[in-house]
């Protein structure tokens, strides 16, 4: 597909809200036009366009106390505090994103996948919450899977070198090598490393 297809086909997406959809067809010209300078400034309206507030639904130090009690071994009582939360509140992106970390801090991983995918779904242009799951993945040795939503943050944050840091590095897990060593010696040669 050539790229300006690619572009119509995103923008098509994105006007029907299909935001990950259309994420992943920026993501195919990224991977095949890496150097093309359009697809740092689409992103940047789209995201002004389309990203939402995150509502803060938990004080700084609420959330510090669901930490405090997950260090004691209380893990349960802030899975089920925030269950509970979530159930009158179907849509708060912050408690879904908090049960997918706790669910992941448990060790359940496959639930903490699955709310850090809605995390995701909910709000398509946080790339905190890519970031999340790719925690989340890594744990459960989804590899490949953790591979391609880092590719979606990149695409969110193109200017992020930790970004490129964390794929390369998987590249290496992965053995793919050549992939690997190309973002290695573009970081290298980047004076802000």
């Amino acid at each position: 597909m050539s790229i300006n297809n690619l572009y119509k086909k995103a923008n098509i997406l994105f006007t029907e809200k299909r935001f990950l959809e259309a994420l992943e067809a920026y993501k195919e010209i990224w991977l095949k036009f890496p150097l093309n300078t359009r697809l740092h400034e689409e992103i940047k309206k789209k995201i002004k366009l389309y990203k939402q507030p995150i509502r803060q639904t938990f004080s700084n130090d609420q959330i510090e106390e669901f930490f405090q009690l997950q260090k004691q071994g209380h893990i349960s009582i802030v899975i089920n505090k925030l269950s509970k939360y979530l159930k009158n509140n179907k849509e708060d992106v912050l408690t879904i994103s908090l049960l997918g970390k706790f669910y992941e801090l448990s060790g359940n991983y496959q639930k903490g996948s699955h709310y850090h995918k809605m995390t995701v779904e909910k709000a398509p242009f946080e790339v905190a919450f890519y970031l999340n799951l790719c925690n989340t993945l890594r744990q459960s040795n989804k590899l490949e899977e953790e591979l391609n939503i880092l590719y979606l943050a990149k695409i969110l944050s193109l200017t992020d070198k930790s970004i490129d840091y964390k794929i390369a590095k998987l590249n290496t897990t992965l053995k793919n090598y050549s992939e690997a060593d190309s973002i290695y010696k573009q970081l290298t040669r980047d004076k802000n490393v």
